[in-house]
């Protein structure tokens, strides 16, 4: 079995800062895709994930047509919620959390028809497991808050200050 691994992240809200830190812990830990759950805030701030695919959820404080524009720049995606994607044949929902995604994360998590459901928004990291999912709000990066999934379904998670 190939080693994988997934960064994620949610609420950068333009912290430059912790963007760098994530992004260097993505660079050390191999991570080959990345998933921001939503407020990005601004196209600038998507730009640091350039190097990296990277699907971006838009978030509430997300301009959609900023953000897809900034995205297709790096060659990532900006996304609607809920985004479903396969990555190395893991099944992920994804969703900001605002309007109706609070509830699609807690449905798709109940289903039983994903490996992983990612949600953001509340700026509160949340870990969850099923028999077959897991739910993950990876909190808030401009708290400093982010993850990193491995492909056997460990979930490491971080803080900026205590990072580096």
């Amino acid at each position: 079995m190939d080693f994988h691994a997934l960064g994620i992240v949610s609420d950068s809200h333009d912290d430059v800062d912790s963007v760098q830190i994530a992004v260097r812990a993505f660079r050390r830990y191999g991570v080959d895709h990345i998933v921001h759950c939503g407020d990005v805030t601004t196209p600038e701030t998507a730009l640091y994930f350039s190097g990296f695919k990277t699907t971006f959820v838009i978030g509430n404080n997300d301009n959609r047509d900023e953000i897809a524009e900034a995205a297709a720049e790096i060659g990532a995606v900006a996304l609607e919620q809920p985004v479903c994607l396969d990555w190395h044949g893991k099944n992920i929902f994804l969703v900001h959390g605002h309007e109706d995604g609070m509830l699609l994360a807690e449905n798709a998590f109940s289903s039983g028809d994903w490996d992983l459901v990612c949600f953001g928004h509340t700026h509160y990291a949340e870990l969850r497991q099923s028999e077959k999912t897991i739910l993950l709000n990876p909190g808030s990066l401009a708290n400093g808050d982010f993850c990193i999934l491995n492909s056997v379904g460990v979930v490491k998670q971080f803080n900026v200050q205590n990072y580096e």
